[in-house]
């Protein structure tokens, strides 16, 4: 026996794994008529949260549809609905993740997966992959200007900051550019700029980049995803 809310979510999200670039409008309107316009106070205020809260799992979840969420969203603020608040939520807590991350490293990474570690190898590639959408999503709102150049540019900051923090600090240089914290940070930072239509408000980044890419003992995985990133800029 589910409630009215248990029920109208599940059919909202119904609708959003269907999202597809040919039917994103269409969707987003059925779902603004149907369900969140409906409804006023309270009631309404709870579907339009569980609604974007499972919009934004699929968005760091699932990148190839990652544009059509955001886009999902820009809609919903043309037509009223006041976000500005919940997209700042998610951009800060980005930003507390790739901070607190930091505050947490563990430099002794398992490079070999046995059965004893299997478990702890799933679950970081798991966070790495919503690392990698939540990426993704910061430079999708950044596309839609749904954030400011400057709340994308404190993100990459902190992920530069980051990664010559610990080269700064390293005791052993050659063991740390291995670590899965510089490989986070890389990625992250090479996705956000890979992500961006707009490669101009990143030109400046270009020197730092190659400083990081030029580090010997950076594996070469790391190296190329610079060199690419650096490349899309120019």
């Amino acid at each position: 026996k589910k409630s009215i809310k248990e029920i109208i979510e599940g059919d909202i999200n119904i609708e959003l794994n269907k999202l597809s670039p040919k039917n994103y409008s269409d969707i987003t309107h059925k779902i603004l008529k149907n369900w969140i316009t409906r409804y006023e106070g309270t009631q309404r205020e709870e579907i339009l949260s569980s609604t974007l809260d499972n919009l934004f799992t699929k968005a760091v979840t699932q990148p190839i549809y990652c544009p059509y969420y955001v886009l999902f969203l820009k809609i919903f603020i043309e037509q009223g609905i006041q976000l500005e608040d919940v997209i700042q939520s998610k951009c800060d807590k980005f930003k507390n993740i790739l901070i607190q991350k930091k505050n947490n490293t563990d430099t002794n990474r398992v490079e070999t997966v046995t059965d004893e570690n299997y478990d702890d190898f799933c679950k970081n590639l798991k966070q790495k992959n919503f690392k990698l959408g939540y990426s993704q999503f910061v430079g999708e709102l950044y596309n839609n200007k749904l954030i400011s150049v400057m709340v994308l540019l404190e993100s990459l900051d902190i992920m530069i900051d980051n990664i010559n923090s610990k080269i700064k600090q390293s005791e052993n240089i050659a063991e740390d550019l291995k670590s899965e914290f510089i490989e986070d940070n890389i990625i992250c930072l090479c996705k956000i700029i890979e992500t961006l239509t707009q490669k101009f408000v990143v030109e400046t980044y270009t020197e730092k980049l190659e400083i990081i890419q030029k580090q010997e003992g950076l594996p070469k995985r790391l190296v190329f995803s610079l060199m690419d990133t650096i490349e899309s800029i120019a």
